[in-house]
């Protein structure tokens, strides 16, 4: 019985440890996630947003891997990185169950270090990014084969995203002083648990404000049995669609006046307050627009005013890549794509970090999704957020 009790205590101790650890991961990412969803925002007012938030997260933490002092320092802040054992050992966890087989939707991520071939990468950085980022290592010529590289990396990320992310690195981005790349690829694709029927679909008025609408085609469910977590609150109502499978939904911030207000309020612990409110709610109809999304971000400026200057100047310190002070980030670059319609939904993201050498998103209850809201895409069992985006003018 003594025996018993301490393995039992033990086991405890261990699954405490494994809960806590990937919950510090994971909010971390939904920290960052709204962070960095504000900051895009502010400077796309009236337009679509959308991007992978996990993506970003997964490039920046292989950088943070070869950051020392202050450069090191920088990027832990802007993305609220656990510490490195901490971090490590739960993003492999994380990272590992996105690649899980065996499930009733498509969901793999892949991550990749492309360096120039001969160059001295210590042993040590190369280990952690395989062993902890699943990170493929691959040797390449930026210096003589610039644009045969930088085609080999987009056919990667094409393939990597069933061709939704096409040309991830733009012409120019790269030169005979690039040294690595570090990039992320994450695909999605979900069916709804519960169907949109497809012969309901029709032209609807979607208001982007109170005079300015657009006609589109909305989508109509009327589900008979099935109960959705929902929760109608002050300023917005919250509407979760799962896929089938279980592991992932997507949830909807459906502002009650602007999309203004609740994007000056979101954070992770209002979201967090929010999905504690919600509760099985049966409606007689349900509405969602149908829409396509395709966006791309330089992320240099973004990043840079969010608190991590130094990692794209000559002063940046990533000498735990090559024990030299010689590299700085010239640019994040992401892109994103994402498609709902009456079956379900096809998500695609993909991140770039170019690392170079110095100097060189009984009345009828009805839920109507008609002006703009926020939705975001997560793992159900860890609320780990894949995506988010924002619709303003569906299209």
């Amino acid at each position: 019985m003594k025996r018993f009790l301490i393995f039992s205590l033990i086991f405890l101790l261990f699954k405490s440890s494994y809960g806590n650890g990937i919950d510090s991961v994971v909010k971390a990412n939904n920290r960052f996630s709204f962070d960095i969803y504000r900051k895009i925002s502010s400077r796309n007012k009236n337009k679509n947003i959308f991007l992978s938030p996990y993506s970003i997260f997964s490039a920046l933490a292989i950088t943070y891997e070869g950051a020392k002092g202050k450069t090191a320092d920088e990027i832990k802040s802007v993305f609220h990185f656990p510490e490195k054992d901490v971090l490590r050992a739960n993003f492999s966890k994380i990272y590992r169950n996105l690649n899980k087989k065996k499930k009733l939707y498509i969901l793999h991520t892949v991550n990749a270090l492309w360096i120039q071939k001969d160059y001295g990468c210590l042993k040590g950085y190369i280990d952690v990014v395989r062993n902890y980022y699943g990170g493929e290592i691959k040797g390449v010529d930026f210096i003589n084969e610039t644009e045969k590289t930088r085609r080999l990396i987009n056919d990667f990320i094409e393939d990597k995203t069933n061709k939704k992310i096409k040309d991830l690195i733009p012409k120019g981005a790269l030169n005979p002083l690039t040294r690595l790349v570090i990039t992320n690829a994450i695909y999605f694709k979900g069916l709804w648990k519960w169907e949109f029927d497809r012969k309901k679909t029709r032209k609807m008025k979607f208001y982007m404000s109170r005079k300015d609408y657009v006609e589109v085609p909305m989508m109509c469910m009327e589900p008979e049995k099935a109960r959705f977590n929902y929760a109608d609150l002050d300023r917005l109502e919250i509407l979760e669609l799962p896929y089938k499978g279980k592991d992932i939904s997507m949830l909807i911030l459906l502002p009650k006046k602007s999309i203004e207000e609740v994007e000056s309020i979101l954070t992770i612990e209002k979201f967090e307050e929010w999905k504690s409110k919600m509760r099985p709610t049966k409606f007689d109809e349900i509405y969602l627009p149908k829409f396509e999304i395709e966006e791309k971000y330089s992320l240099k400026n973004i990043l840079s005013e969010m608190g991590m200057p130094t990692s794209f100047s000559p002063s940046a310190d990533f000498s735990a890549i090559t024990g030299k002070k010689e590299l700085f980030i010239s640019d994040v670059i992401h892109q994103a794509y994402v498609k709902v319609d009456e079956k379900g939904t096809e998500a695609a993201g993909a991140t770039g970090v170019v690392i170079k050498v110095t100097g060189v998103f009984t009345k009828k209850k009805i839920f109507k999704a008609d002006h703009p809201f926020i939705f975001i895409i997560q793992e159900k069992n860890t609320g780990n957020i894949l995506f988010v985006g924002k619709v303003f003018k569906p299209v």
